[in-house]
Formats: structure tokens, sequence, C-alpha cells
């Protein structure tokens, strides 16, 4: 069985992608949230996403006293405390902040990593451990290129050096894992918990590809080979709870081979949705350690559709994708992507289809991230704007912006919440988590007459 490489949601990822930059990473699987499919309100509601999208205008805090170049990343404690990473390029220095309530300003800023540097490729991700921060960079350091995370204390504190991980790493509620794959040998997959020293988990065959996907308490190692793909989990301590369960078999699909799957968690289960190539869906648990059968779902997606985004809580799986919009940019060579979503509930694997939003030519949507709040899940998306339809700030060339905002729909039991969009110029735009009761998103907002080549302001957008 030949599995393309998994695409993982950026909403479901606890995970690290440091072989390629990224934009944001929602911190949802780690959220204690409860939301209905609402098969029947959801379903209804569905026909309002031709309407035109509620746009307000920078409903934000700036943070006027922050000022970053790209990458930037950003995450959000249980408690609502948001920290923000960026790159201050002048001093070759990754810097985290912690950010006050109200008015936006840093609480305290800390020199989290010295002597980096930017270069294609480079990437910056914050994740939330527990009541304490991860930064994860991959780029040059002291002149070689390096994959370290540092842990922060809430109160700014760096607790220890920097960690050398490997091109796969996440964080969990107690530390850090990554799979740390040696040039000769197995890969060892590795967890740094709290204050105790750096364990060996288990050891990965060397022939397998493999996947690292963090919940709270659990890692969840995938590895594929030429025909099946065996599933660790483990515990986020160090313990190993079950060494290998099968999760997949060329035998399990005989009429279909696999055209990209995405993996999601829910407190200590696991979870994963196949997409076949003619477009039908699977979808299989682990729960309490135990795999549940495969489920046909009752949804096929077409050749053109994109999945871009999964996630999942107590009640429902959502999974979100893209089309092209037929006759979205009449006239023009542009193209137009509408946004989709399926409600799959975890129980009975009904599966609800939504329409979030309509094409609109001139703006490319993407990257992806699902909110959590208590009783919803939001699919929320940045808003690109397409070549040759640049915003600008001042009505000239000089100062156009490639973001011209972020968009968001809500999805609870009542139904779908309005198409609503959030207005800001911005040169990067990434996903801050969320609390419980509110999410929050991260943009280097682009000034007037500024050509985006100096460092910019960090703007933090609360939603819904």
């Amino acid at each position: 069985m030949r599995h393309p490489r998994l695409r993982t949601a950026l909403s479901s990822c606890l995970l690290v992608w440091l072989m390629a930059p990224t934009i944001g990473c929602s911190r949802g699987s780690k959220s204690a949230a409860v939301a209905d499919g609402g098969a029947t309100a959801v379903a209804a509601a569905s026909a309002a996403a031709s309407a035109k999208p509620i746009a307000v205008s920078s409903p934000s805090v700036a943070t006027g006293n922050l000022r970053f170049s790209a990458p930037i990343a950003a995450t959000t404690l249980r408690g609502g405390a948001t920290f923000v990473g960026g790159l201050d390029a002048a001093r070759g220095v990754v810097v985290l902040a912690r950010l006050r309530a109200g008015d936006g300003d840093p609480t305290w800023t800390r020199d989290v990593l010295t002597g980096v540097k930017w270069a294609p490729g480079v990437s910056l991700h914050v994740q939330a451990a527990g009541d304490r921060v991860v930064v994860f960079w991959r780029g040059p350091r002291d002149g070689t290129p390096v994959k370290q995370a540092v842990v922060v204390d809430a109160d700014g504190k760096l607790h220890g050096g920097p960690v050398d991980i490997g091109a796969l790493a996440c964080a969990t509620d107690s530390g850090i894992a990554w799979i740390d794959a040696a040039p000769k040998g197995d890969p060892h997959v590795r967890v740094a918990a709290g204050d105790a020293p750096t364990v060996d988990v288990t050891v990965l065959a060397a022939d397998r590809e493999p996947e690292l996907l963090c919940g709270p308490r659990r890692i969840f190692v995938s590895a594929r080979g030429d025909d099946d793909v065996a599933l660790t989990v483990a515990s986020a301590e160090g313990e190993t709870i079950a060494r290998k369960l099968m999760l997949a078999r060329d035998s399990d699909f005989p009429r279909e081979e696999e055209r990209e799957h995405a993996t999601y968690s829910v407190g200590d289960d696991f979870g994963v949705v196949r997409l076949g190539e003619t477009g039908g869906l699977w979808q299989r648990e682990v729960r309490q350690g135990a795999l549940t059968p495969w489920k046909r779902l009752a949804a096929k997606l077409s050749p053109d559709d994109d999945l871009v985004a999964l996630d999942a809580d107590a009640r429902a799986v959502v999974l979100v994708h893209t089309r092209e919009a037929n006759g979205g940019c009449a006239g023009s060579t542009q193209t137009a992507s509408s946004v989709h979503a399926l409600v799959i509930d975890r129980a009975t694997a009904k599966v609800t289809p939504l329409d979030l939003a309509p094409g609109e030519c001139g703006r490319d949507v993407g990257p992806f991230a699902i909110g959590r709040v208590e009783g919803a899940l939001i699919p929320a998306w940045a808003e690109r704007v397409t070549r040759g339809e640049k915003a600008t700030t001042d009505g000239t060339t000089r100062g156009a912006a490639p973001i011209a905002g972020f968009a968001f729909r809500r999805v609870d039991a009542a139904g779908l919440g309005p198409l609503e969009r959030r207005v800001q110029l911005a040169d990067a735009v990434v996903d801050a988590g969320c609390d419980g009761h509110v999410c929050r998103v991260a943009a280097l907002a682009r000034e007037q007459g500024s050509d985006g080549m100096a460092p910019e302001a960090v703007r933090i957008f609360s939603y819904p």
C-alpha cells in the first residue's frame, strides 16, 4: 500500500512540521469543549453561506510596543494568557512576549534564542505546554542549521537551555515529544517532560515513514511501511501505553488506494480520516487504547476538493475542504475557491455537509485553523489577495500587502453562525489558539506607506 505523505490539518496538529514553514497551528486538540453536529439545524443554515460576509474593520488590540519581522507565532494558555514570538532580525534574536489583556502591550519580553538569522525555509512555532510555553525554531543559529526548542515559564523564565529536536516535534501538557532521526540506525521517539531527563519511549524501524501527533497526555506515532501503518501510543511522561497497534493494512481497502489522510486527538483518543483515490471517506479511532472498526462515511470528496483542516471534540469531527468555484471569476484568468465542511458525528458516523463560504474572485483562502470554544468548533482562514489585485494602504502599489484579513464561521448545535470577516492588511497572520471561551489570531500589520521590509507592529484579534 503506497501511502502519500499526510497533509496534517493545521487545526488538529499539535505537531510542528519543522521540515517546512507553516503558518499557525491550532491548539484545539487540547481544549475542553463540546460541539454538536446539529444535523438538521446546521443543514438548514448552510444555505446562508452564499450571503455577503459581515466585515468588521480591525476589531483588535494593537501592540505598538511590540514589533517583529516574519516569521511570527503565537499561542494561548487555558487561563487566557496569550504569547507571541517573533524574529528581531537586527539583533539576530527570537523574542517571546506575554501580552497584557485589554491593550495588548507586553507584560514582559524575553530573548529565548540568540544568534539566529532569517533564511529561506525558516520556521517558528509557539505552543502551549500546560502552564508553560514551548518555542520551536528551525533555521540558522550561530552559522549552523538547527532544529531546537526552548521551554519558557508563564512568568518569562527560561526553563533550561535549548533542546536539540528532530524534524517532527510537538508539545504536550507536560513537555515536548520529538522523533530523533539519526543519520544511521533506527529513529528514536523521545519525550522531555517537566524537569525529568529525556526518555526514549520507542524505537521505529528505519524503513518506515513516521508521523507524530501530540495530545495533552499522549503522543501518537504512526509508522508507514510498504503495506501497512503501525501506531504506537505512549504517555507524554515517557511510559509506553501500547507498543503497537495495526492502524491500516492493504487488505482493509482492496478497491481504493489512499489519496491522503488526516489525524486528530481528543484527550487521550486518536482518530484518522482516510480519503481514497475516488473520493471515498473512512474513519477510525483509538479509544481507551483499543481500535474501533473502520467506518465508511456517507460522503465523498471530488477529485478537485482539497482537504485543508480537520479537528474534533467529544461529539464531532469537522473536516474542512475547498473547491474551485465555477464561474467565480467570469472573464478573468483568476480562480476562486469556496470553503466547505463535513461534520461527522463520532458516535453514529452520520455526516452533515456544510457550505461555509462562497468563492470570491481576487482572494485566495488559507491557511486554515479550527478553533474551539465552549459548545462550538470554528473554522477560520486567512484571506490572501491574489496577484494583480493586491490590497493597499494608501491607494498606490507601494504598501501592497499579501493578506487582507481573515474570515471564520461558528458551527454549533444551533446551526451555522454568520460568515464574518476581520479586515487587516498584513504580511503574516497566525493562529494564536483558544482558551475555551475565545480564540485569537496574531497579525503583522502593514502600515501606510510601508513596503513590508521593516519590523511591523503585532495586532491581536479575538473571535468569534
